[in-house]
């Protein structure tokens, strides 16, 4: 997973890290989908192709206290193949797990000016809740992120 991932921060500014701040090991990254299959409230979903290189991947970082266990953070790695409807298909596997473990709230922000993001995170059920002002810098400009949620009633 290090080098799609690696991939991913160099073609893209809209994540959190610049790609000079990403430096994992390979044994750090197989930790890290370990802590997200242990997790009950946890969970990360793979898009590989048929020779099984990994393509796309979505995860939650559920909650931690008693009074977060029914929520999780989602973060998105979908760069390979944009405007295929991985993305949807992504979020269709990680809804059909999610009242199993109890989630009924996914939560997430995106950067205004993320219009692909903000289209698939609004067509698969993600609703605005606010706008997080001056949230990250982007070559040097202060970019506002959307704050989003998806909660299963």
């Amino acid at each position: 997973m290090v080098d799609p991932r690696k991939k991913l921060f160099r073609e893209t500014t809209f994540l959190l890290l610049q790609p000079e701040e990403y430096n994992p090991a390979e044994d750090s990254e197989a930790n890290f989908i370990r802590m997200f299959t242990k997790a009950e409230n946890s969970s990360i979903v793979l898009a590989q192709n048929s020779e099984s290189h990994l393509l796309d991947f979505l995860g939650v970082a559920g909650g931690t206290t008693n009074s977060t266990k029914h929520k999780a953070t989602v973060f998105l790695g979908l760069r390979e193949y944009w405007g295929n409807h991985s993305g949807g298909l992504l979020f269709e596997a990680l809804f059909s797990g999610l009242q199993q473990n109890k989630v009924i709230r996914l939560e997430l922000t995106t950067a205004i000016n993320n219009e692909r993001a903000y289209s698939l995170y609004t067509k698969v059920g993600f609703k605005v809740e606010g706008i997080k002002k001056a949230n990250i810098a982007v070559d040097g400009k202060l970019v506002d992120k959307y704050m989003m949620s998806y909660v299963i009633e």
